[in-house]
């Protein structure tokens, strides 16, 4: 604001230096009015400046200010790059509305309009609502703490000099642990995420149906690895800018690391009260193994031996004594 108020000023301050030199310093002998004449333009200039409010800005002013970055300032833009990555309609709505938070002064503003909405979600943590309106990924942890809480939800800050810097909202007080807790915490996620965002309101609750059915179709040992490639996936998709939670088949390789046997991110077996295998389990014979294809897992809960002559060393499909 003060450089506003200097700029305004030169600009004064110039058109009175202009006028001075324009009708010159006037002669003694002159005339009372030609004399007289400059310092009344002046006076004229100097009475507008007093009476001008501070604050107000002018097109010098407004020429100071810093213009804020474009994608097509960046050095990865190119002229075809929408027609080559063209965005789809949910994505560029979500970008648009990013857009209007993008400077500090609108995302406190933007905070304080959504905790002041009569039909805001309730109970919202702030910490949450910052993520939101930058288009980071929400944390259920958090949503599922404030459900119960009896304490405010608190952000580390750090101080360099007078200028205070968030460093993000404290750990979590309560973890989602069950189906029935991650559905509680998605609930609220939900009506906060599509609070700000309305036109991703079907993608949200069809995510939420999607995971509910991975979690009803998997034994509770297992629960953990969903909750984690529900992480994962939301990790990827952040605020949606470029690819949205219905896209699932961007999300096969997570898939495949987290919920698959085999996959390097599934530790279900290693946990206690996990996937274990029974004693009734090892003792059944694996049909895999006597299949034409085989058996690939390396660590099959399964006996590998022949359906026919219950030896080791081959499968029914190979073993010579078959009917």
């Amino acid at each position: 604001m003060n450089e506003e108020k200097d700029a305004t000023l030169g600009a004064y301050l110039s058109e009175i230096d202009s006028i001075q030199k324009r009708f010159g310093r006037p002669e003694q002998t002159g005339a009372p009015n030609q004399a007289n004449e400059p310092r009344d333009e002046i006076d004229r200039i100097v009475e507008g400046f007093s009476k001008r409010p501070l604050d107000e800005s002018d097109d010098l002013s407004a020429s100071t200010k810093k213009r804020r970055l474009e994608q097509s300032d960046m050095p990865w833009f190119t002229p075809d790059l929408l027609e080559e990555y063209p965005l789809r309609p949910s994505c560029k709505k979500t970008i648009d509305t990013l857009e209007s938070f993008s400077r500090s002064e609108d995302l406190t503003r933007a905070k304080f309009l959504v905790n002041t909405s009569p039909n805001a979600p309730i109970g919202v943590p702030s910490s949450q609502w910052d993520k939101i309106f930058r288009g980071e990924t929400v944390s259920l942890d958090h949503f599922f703490s404030s459900m119960h809480s009896i304490t405010i939800d608190e952000e580390r800050k750090g101080h360099v000099g007078e200028t205070s810097i968030s460093l993000g909202s404290i750990e979590a007080k309560k973890k989602v642990q069950s189906s029935a807790d991650w559905a509680a915490a998605w609930e609220v996620a939900y009506e906060a995420i599509s609070f700000v965002f309305p036109h991703r309101a079907r993608e949200l609750r069809d995510y939420g149906t999607y995971i509910r059915q991975e979690l009803a179709a998997k034994q509770v040992g297992a629960h953990h690895d969903i909750f984690r490639y529900d992480l994962a996936v939301r990790t990827k998709v952040r605020g949606g800018q470029r690819i949205l939670l219905s896209d699932l088949h961007e999300f096969s390789n997570l898939y495949s690391a987290f919920l698959l046997p085999s996959g390097i991110e599934n530790f279900g077996r290693e946990r206690k009260g996990g996937n274990k295998p029974t004693n009734q389990t090892r003792n059944q014979v694996c049909n895999k193994f006597n299949s034409q294809d085989g058996c690939s897992f390396p660590n099959c809960r399964h006996r590998h031996i022949c359906k026919s002559c219950e030896r080791k060393g081959h499968g029914q499909h190979e073993c010579d004594d078959k009917n």
